[in-house]
């Protein structure tokens, strides 16, 4: 039996999706042109249809099986370092796709639903094609590369060596002197600015957690601070810095986003940056296994 018009059309769409370059100029225009194309002379119930056929044929190409007990994965987008980029910066059609594929996968068919529901009744005229171009984009990057989107590895930011150096600097005590962590640090802020200062912090954060963390796994995170004597002290104990410092790398290995944002959020001035990024560094330098 031949498929109906309305779906070889959608594959057509879906071929064409796989074969584009989206970085290239006037792609996401020809796409989306085509797309108003299919709306107009096949409906919308035939678009979200065709929305589940992507989304289908996306599962099957990534082999998608839930693992560890989770009942969907999340396809919500990340930044540079592999965090979730914060909600309400994300544009409302691209977390509507990736809410709806991560559904789809999921077979969370309540979820599916109130989601088309929202679409339908909610979104204006300029987010449902959103929706409906990031749904495409994203299955169909998923149909070409046979991977989901968290299971590729994120490119290394261009600064992540110079971050790596300065940690080992740090690891070896060395502060002071051209090699010495002040010396590195001020280039590495002059050379990549704030973005890339607070992307090093999160990524010392992660080193040292993964070489730590058999031997707390399941266990929470809470910041600690301890005198030259050894003596546990209380937050109401130490500079703010250090304070900082503690609560930030708690956050950071606890996968607490929004404290470790609100930490971020509370430096108002380039000084207090500075500071808390030295005390971030001795922080998680410090907890280096066999360190002396």
């Amino acid at each position: 039996m031949n498929p109906p018009a309305w779906a070889k059309d959608a594959q057509a769409l879906m071929d064409l999706a796989v074969e584009t370059d989206w970085s290239a100029q006037g792609a996401m225009r020809e796409i989306n042109g085509r797309i108003l194309a299919f709306w107009q002379e096949h409906g919308d119930t035939n678009l979200l249809r065709t929305m589940c056929e992507w989304a289908e044929d996306a599962r099957h190409h990534t082999g998608y099986e839930p693992r560890d007990g989770a009942a969907k994965p999340s396809f919500e987008p990340h930044d540079a370092n592999g965090d979730p980029v914060p909600l309400d910066a994300v544009p409302a059609g691209q977390l509507w796709a990736a809410r709806f594929v991560a559904a789809w996968f999921g077979k969370d068919v309540a979820e599916q639903q109130g989601l088309v529901d929202a679409l339908r009744s909610q979104f204006t005229n300029e987010d449902y094609s959103a929706a409906i171009l990031h749904t495409l984009r994203l299955t169909s990057e998923m149909v070409r590369t046979g991977q989901g989107v968290r299971d590729r590895p994120a490119p290394e930011p261009a600064w992540a060596s110079q971050a790596d150096a300065l940690f080992d600097a740090a690891v070896a005590d060395r502060w002071r002197g051209g090699d010495g962590v002040m010396s590195l640090l001020e280039r590495f802020a002059a050379e990549h600015g704030t973005p890339a200062v607070i992307g090093a912090m999160k990524g010392w954060c992660r080193r040292v957690h993964h070489l730590v963390a058999a031997d707390h796994v399941g266990k929470p995170a809470f910041p600690g601070w301890t005198s030259e004597a050894g003596e546990e002290l209380t937050a109401d104990d130490v500079p703010a810095g250090p304070r900082w410092a503690g609560r930030f790398v708690a956050a950071m290995w606890n996968d607490d986003g929004e404290q470790a944002r609100a930490l971020l959020a509370s430096i108002r001035t380039s000084e207090q940056l500075t500071v808390n990024v030295i005390e971030t560094l001795k922080a998680t330098s410090g907890l280096v296994p066999g360190r002396s």
